[in-house]
């Protein structure tokens, strides 16, 4: 066996945008893999000109990283897909999209390579994430219906090998997912028009439909610094609410059709209505107009960066803010 064959190449690619703190702690816990064959590109998804970006540009004449700036915010689907872009370029075998908020253990990727290895079929892999210095589990596993597209999840380890003995499909989130370099030739890169959140979910469901596994390796972690909603903590930023409310809208439009197409509306109005919920009962308008005004771009397909000029129109923003809970309640009712 060749040394290819033993240690494929992978691309590490890590998507900064602002926080250089959170960027820097993640490169130091890269440096620490005990994989031994990986190159690391830093995508720059920041504006230019922000000195703190000085310290990637040392690391890069350090031939540390290689790093790519892309002028402006991009996203996460657009930063990413130009790094795709100079991985698959670049001879990866395998390509790590890796949050830079993010801490990683020595052995994590030799364990996620090791088990994407194992089967020309497995086309992603992720670890389990853990919340930033603490056993408490972020994210463990969830399952999709290739059929509705509906999403189960999980915390407990009984049910992810319950799920495993059952041979469901299982949806990945982008956090730390490793990829197949040649399954993404083949079924393409991240839904740029999402943006940001989502793209890991339709990503996912491409991967399944294309006849290839997703798979959970649950003896590999990381930890996460961010993503915690606290039980007492105020509302996420008002761009959460507009990207989850357009996107899965955007989402199941796409891979949806006929009977099926009326499904995926249905199933994005009631996930819109839960949103707009939990923003009502916080008093919070900003963020209650964030989920309409994303919805209303999801039905005009307005994909890409939230650009704050396109809203629903006012006398159903305030009919659905009236009346969000009674018409969530008559659309669960089974008949």
């Amino acid at each position: 066996m060749n040394d290819k064959m033993k240690n494929p190449k992978v691309i590490i690619q890590i998507l900064h945008y602002k926080d250089i703190q959170d960027t820097i702690s993640c490169l130091q816990s890269v440096f620490e893999l005990d994989y031994k064959n990986f190159e690391i590109l830093v995508i720059d998804n920041s504006e230019k000109g922000i000195p703190e970006e000085l310290k990637l540009i040392e690391l890069e004449k350090n031939k540390q990283i290689t790093l790519i700036k892309t002028g402006n915010n991009k996203g996460f689907t657009g930063g990413h897909n130009i790094g795709f872009e100079f991985s698959t370029d670049n001879n990866a075998d395998y390509i790590w999209v890796l949050n830079n908020d993010t801490v990683v253990l020595p052995d994590t990727l030799s364990i996620l390579v090791s088990d994407i290895e194992s089967n020309a079929k497995i086309g992603a892999v992720s670890p389990i994430i853990y919340h930033h210095n603490t056993d408490e589990i972020q994210y463990l596993a969830s399952i999709i219906n290739l059929n509705n597209k509906e999403i189960s999840y999980t915390k407990s380890f009984d049910q992810l090998h319950a799920w495993q003995n059952e041979k469901k499909h299982f949806c990945l989130w982008g956090t730390a997912l490793l990829l197949r370099t040649s399954m993404l030739k083949e079924i393409g890169f991240f839904y740029e028009e999402l943006f940001a959140y989502y793209e890991d979910t339709e990503l996912s469901y491409r991967i399944l439909i294309s006849n290839y596994e997703n798979k959970i390796t649950e003896n590999s972690k990381i930890y996460h610094k961010h993503g915690l909603i606290q039980s007492n903590a105020s509302l996420r930023q008002p761009h959460f609410y507009f990207y989850m409310a357009r996107n899965k809208l955007l989402y199941l439009k796409k891979h949806s059709k006929g009977l099926k197409y009326i499904f995926a509306i249905k199933s994005s109005c009631l996930s819109m209505l839960e949103y707009l919920c939990v923003c009502l009962r916080h008093n919070n308008d900003t963020c209650a107009n964030a989920v309409l005004d994303g919805f209303y771009c999801g039905i005009k397909d307005h994909g890409g960066a939230w650009k704050h000029d396109i809203h629903m129109p006012n006398l159903l923003s305030l009919f659905l803010k009236r009346f969000a809970w009674p018409i969530h309640k008559i659309l669960t009712l089974k008949f």
